[in-house]
């Protein structure tokens, strides 16, 4: 077998493999012959030939005791009949991923730790991904530059990817973190009838960190006091790699055009305290800087801050730096005077109006949406035109009623109220599949019946499908049946107005309170 460091004479570097499946492991991805096809074709592009094989049908890695194949494998080892040793993956060698040979300078650790230190593998694509990680795994790209706060948050939960760092004595270091959600269960008797056992679930969160090293081989950290040494350790080589990785779309440097359109916003308002003239403060022209940037690469942006420090001020300056008219702000019902007296105080020449509703009233046809957009193209309302809607009238359509129909079962005995589809009359259920008890699930949105029905193959034109020899085609398939009634004439609400008939006629959507506009 020819490689790059190998002549044609080269003898293949002896290995050995070993495979294991637990109980709850058994299938066909996970079955001793795929794991064995797996590991002989990765040693075959090693330049690796596999002489041994051990394996431990359906053994837990917490036994180590009970495992003949790994314990063979070690006296192996200890002969120097191998100098590689493969597995599937780590957990296959031990669970808890703290095993190790019992004197790392025998033929044994040799054997064991070879892997990582023959050139050959080295040179693997792997081993070079893991050891030289590039910046296309990098999660994210944050917005501004990344504070204390945010470098342990992506510290803790692994997303700062593999790390190639030198511990205190100089030697190469891989450093992974990671966060696990740990579910405790607990189970206790029902104080009113202590018959019934009632489970309680907690989810918990464990942050662990995993280092690789020539001398120290594997380590996982993960208890409180280990973890606080490692970071008071390392904690600063982490953050300026972190910090490298990270970078910033927008550096705190605003282009000389941004701040003079920043300039110009927010002249008609009173001075704020220690403001020797009106205008936007620096930290609100930052945030409004960094927040159209990312709109400009990935169309949105999240602006997060407490009352008071300016976040209408700030969504307004974003649509004067992106130029964004007409503008549509979406808001609570008790917000839209403000926004519509912030948008005229802060854009100089912008014309702001409130759009209320769409239907027939008793003065004719009314559509605020397509009188706001007639009146801002033929220049009634001049370049810069921002429109403000309600979220209560952005969703206020037709009135309707859920159709459900309640229906009494029992379960363990006890009755229980649950609802009907009115027309394939089968049990409605919440996307776990729990019925639905309380009609005001049916009350919040309108909703379609989801349960399965058997019936003919139709098209979408509602006719038969047929098969080759002509049949009807009988299948099982969603009900789909309306679980709500107009209760009056059939309306346009403005949301949907403008997402069927005026899409991509307003430039940018700002919206205010976005929990409570959730449409």
């Amino acid at each position: 077998m020819k490689r790059d460091n190998q002549s044609e004479t080269s003898l293949p570097i002896p290995g050995a493999a070993y495979i294991r499946y637990s109980s709850e492991m058994q299938s066909d991805s996970f079955s001793l012959d795929a794991q064995l096809r797996q590991i002989r074709e990765q040693a075959e592009r090693d330049g690796v030939e596999i002489v041994k094989v051990f394996a431990d049908p359906a053994q837990s890695a917490y036994r180590k005791k009970y495992r003949p194949g790994i314990n063979a494998m070690r006296e192996a080892a200890r002969r120097g009949e191998f100098r590689i040793l493969y597995v599937h993956k780590v957990d296959r060698l031990a669970r808890r991923l703290d095993w190790a040979p019992d004197d790392p300078s025998t033929s044994s650790g040799q054997a064991l730790v070879e892997a990582s230190r023959w050139a050959g593998v080295r040179k693997t694509r792997a081993w070079q991904e893991l050891v030289h990680p590039v910046n296309s795994e990098i999660a994210f790209t944050p917005t501004m530059p990344l504070k204390k706060g945010h470098l342990a948050m992506l510290m803790a939960s692994g997303m700062m990817g593999t790390l190639n760092l030198t511990d205190d004595e100089g030697h190469p270091m891989l450093v992974k973190g990671r966060v696990i959600k740990v579910v405790d269960k607990t189970t206790h008797c029902d104080d009113h009838d202590p018959d019934t056992l009632v489970e309680r679930f907690r989810d918990r969160y464990v942050t662990t960190i995993a280092t690789l090293s020539a001398v120290h081989g594997l380590e996982i950290i993960q208890d409180t006091e280990r973890l606080t040494d490692f970071m008071k350790a390392y904690g600063d080589k982490i953050a300026a790699h972190t910090l490298a990785a990270y970078q910033p779309l927008y550096d705190l440097k605003p282009a000389e055009d941004e701040l003079a359109i920043l300039e110009r916003l927010g002249r008609q308002r009173k001075p704020l305290p220690g403001q020797s003239a009106p205008g936007l403060l620096p930290t609100q022209k930052h945030a409004a800087i960094a927040a159209a940037r990312a709109i400009q690469i990935h169309r949105t942006a999240n602006v997060q801050g407490e009352m008071g420090s300016g976040k209408s001020s700030i969504g307004l300056a974003v649509v004067e730096l992106l130029d964004a008219y007409p503008a549509l702000i979406l808001c609570p019902p008790h917000l839209v005077p403000k926004w519509i007296r912030e948008a005229e105080e802060v854009i100089p020449g912008v014309k702001a109006r409130e759009l209320r509703r769409i239907g027939k009233e008793t003065d004719g046809d009314v559509n605020d949406v397509r009188a706001f957009l007639d009146d801002y193209e033929t220049g009634k309302l001049g370049r810069k035109a921002i429109a403000v809607v309600a979220s209560t009238a952005a969703k206020m359509g037709a009135g309707w009623k859920p159709v459900v129909q309640a229906k009494t079962i029992k379960i363990n005995g006890k009755p229980l109220v649950v609802y009907t589809c009115p027309q394939c009359g089968q049990v409605q259920t919440e996307n776990q599949g729990i019925p639905v008890t309380e009609i005001e699930y049916f009350q919040k949105h309108r909703s379609f019946c989801s349960a399965q029905v058997s019936g003919w193959k139709l098209d979408a034109k509602g006719r038969r499908v047929r098969d080759q020899d002509g049949n009807p085609v009988w299948e099982t398939r969603p009900c789909g049946a309306p679980l709500f009634e107009y209760s009056e004439a059939r309306r346009w609400s403005i949301a949907e107005y403008i997402k069927d008939k005026a899409h991509g006629r307003f430039k940018i959507l700002i919206g205010d309170e976005c929990h409570e506009c959730a449409l």
